[in-house]
């Protein structure tokens, strides 16, 4: 690899192409297309459970998935074709961009690079957040100790999602070369779903009123936290419903289910399970406001997705957007049930200022997400990577 030599060829190395492993293989499906668009080869080597719904990426970018035959939660999946499949793909890439942490395919990644010495960039996705080091804290501190420091010491570069991020890494005594760029959103694809006549969804099949979470049904994201806010709310809003949405790898909606039974909320909080894109967006569209009271977040997707359907949104501090309350998109609140359901009740309350936040909502995702304005500033990255 010589100085400055120009970016053809780059590789992204994901840990899963499932809806159900949460954004990030929708975040690189989206800033893929962007690069893609901008006449650079992407490839990206991922696994795959056959069982379950995977982002559709884009027809220019190549995508090699290597199925599994187990998964955990730990990503230690077998993928028997996966080392191969990687290794070939390097043989002609100028660079790789590895994708979250304590992951096997981000360590054999790094590893390969390393071997052939390919330069590489790491983007943990929010990954050594502290409720994400809590979680399984023996596992992490041994993986940190044996590889994972040594993966982001090695990189080019690391891509944090949001200055919170950069500062964890730099506690890690990782701040060198550490970018800040967040994750980007394709309005175009998002606007032409919209329009589309693909999904089942139409406002007869839904509530008259209703706010919406989408996401995996987790802990960390702080749905029973919601179910309590809703609790409070449903009390003065006799005709506004509770949607939730997305996967639940852990079967967490059963305990959700016995919580609303037990609050009296039983036939106005329903679960939908995971959607296809089209009807998920329409939903979002539909809704009085989307709800992302997360403890811990890289940069959610959804949020994004929220703002390119021009959808109100009340979030968490932690989910990394603080410009949802300095533009008028939205409300960032503390995680108490009295701030959430207040702002939430601000917004259903009033319409002409959800019209008003509606309208900021788009423009802050045309301003500042849109992937192509995303794509921009990864190229200058990559570059800089590529010069040292």
């Amino acid at each position: 690899m010589t100085p400055r030599q120009k970016l053809v060829k780059l590789l992204h190395v994901l840990a899963s192409t499932n809806i159900s492993a949460g954004g990030p293989p929708q975040a690189v499906r989206d800033i893929t297309t962007a690069l893609a668009r901008q006449g650079i080869d992407i490839t990206v080597v991922a696994t795959t459970d056959v069982q379950r719904e995977a982002v559709e990426f884009d027809r220019r970018v190549r995508v090699r998935v290597c199925r599994t035959l187990f998964n955990d939660s730990l990503g230690l999946s077998l993928a028997p074709r996966f080392p191969s499949v990687l290794r070939a793909e390097m043989s002609s890439a100028d660079m790789v961009h590895v994708h979250e942490l304590w992951h096997f395919p981000q360590a054999l990644g790094s590893l390969y690079c390393n071997l052939k010495e390919i330069p590489y960039v790491v983007s943990p996705h929010g990954e050594l957040s502290d409720w994400s080091l809590d979680e399984r804290r023996a596992l992490k501190q041994a993986a940190w100790l044996t590889y994972q420091k040594r993966v982001l010491s090695k990189a080019g570069g690391i891509h944090a999602l949001t200055e919170e991020e950069a500062a964890a890494l730099a506690a890690k005594g990782l701040s060198a070369n550490v970018h800040v760029i967040p994750n980007g959103i394709d309005i175009a694809r998002i606007q032409t779903t919209l329009s589309s006549s693909d999904s089942n969804l139409t406002k007869s099949s839904l509530p008259e009123r209703f706010i919406l979470y989408v996401g995996r049904l987790h802990h960390k994201k702080g749905v029973f936290f919601l179910l309590n806010v809703f609790a409070r709310l449903a009390r003065e809003f006799l005709d506004l419903e509770l949607l939730i949405a997305g996967p639940d790898p852990q079967g967490m909606w059963e305990k959700l289910s016995l919580e609303a039974h037990e609050l009296g909320l039983s036939s106005r909080v329903r679960y939908l399970g995971v959607l296809e894109e089209s009807s998920k967006l329409r939903l979002i569209e539909l809704s009085q406001l989307i709800v992302l009271p997360s403890f811990s977040e890289g940069m959610s997707m959804v949020l994004l997705e929220a703002l390119a359907c021009a959808t109100p949104v009340v979030i968490s501090p932690n989910c990394g957007v603080p410009e949802v309350q300095s533009s008028g998109a939205g409300k960032v609140v503390p995680l108490d049930v009295n701030s959430f359901s207040e702002a939430i009740r601000e917004v259903v309350n009033n319409p002409d200022r959800r019209d008003a936040m509606s309208r900021q909502a788009f423009a802050l995702a045309v301003e500042k997400f849109q992937s192509t304005r995303v794509a921009a500033r990864m190229i200058k990255f990559y570059a800089e990577v590529l010069e040292r």
